[in-house]
């Protein structure tokens, strides 16, 4: 019972000191007004992979002289006629995000052009809170190395932007007990005596 008691205390306690003395990322800073900044990180380059695929620069097809930027929803026939436009549940179309005079670039909701390359955060205009856990490192997938600076993939590397909702997965097969692995003998002291 003692060492519950001692271990409660402790947990309690270290997350006090943390938060006293200003510690973890979400921590403000001494003059209170504003949150500190993510550690340093590189996001992986997209348009080597659009380049790859084909679909960049974008400009190459819509030049806005032979083709005109079109506001309306409809399905697409000819070009692009492969993609899934699943995101917001449909309530959006190519220029909620594609800028309608540089198609080169991203655009979010305040007018501000947006970079391929940096496309995170046009992500974020939306969907802020994963933006924050992607910039503090709770959210995305990390690349070489847990020391240094952190490069991690760009949104877009595991959710496809235009239906970002993963499919349904089925489920592993659970680990298997180790040989003369036992109920009971998972719940007994050294001494045999069983804990309450």
């Amino acid at each position: 019972m003692r060492q519950r008691l001692v271990w409660l205390a402790v947990s309690l306690v270290i997350p006090t000191v943390c938060l006293v003395l200003d510690a973890g990322p979400f921590a403000w800073n001494n003059d209170d007004t504003e949150a500190k900044s993510p550690p340093p990180f590189v996001v992986s380059k997209r348009v080597p992979v659009l380049e790859d695929n084909g679909y960049y620069p974008c400009s190459d097809c819509h030049d806005n002289d032979s083709q005109k930027s079109n506001p309306r929803m409809r399905k697409l026939d000819d070009e692009h006629d492969d993609l899934a436009f699943d995101h917001g549940k449909q309530r959006f179309w190519c220029l909620a995000c594609h800028d309608s005079e540089n198609r080169d670039m991203l655009v979010n909701r305040g007018g501000q052009l947006i970079a391929f390359d940096e496309s995170h955060l046009l992500c974020g205009d939306c969907h802020y809170q994963q933006q924050t856990d992607f910039m503090y490192g709770a959210h995305g997938k990390r690349l070489q190395s847990w020391t240094g600076v952190r490069q991690i993939v760009a949104c877009a590397e595991c959710h496809d932007v235009h239906s970002p909702n993963f499919k349904p997965r089925e489920a592993w097969q659970p680990p298997q007990a180790r040989t003369g692995l036992t109920a009971t003998s998972v719940h007994q002291d050294i001494g045999g005596v069983e804990h309450e």
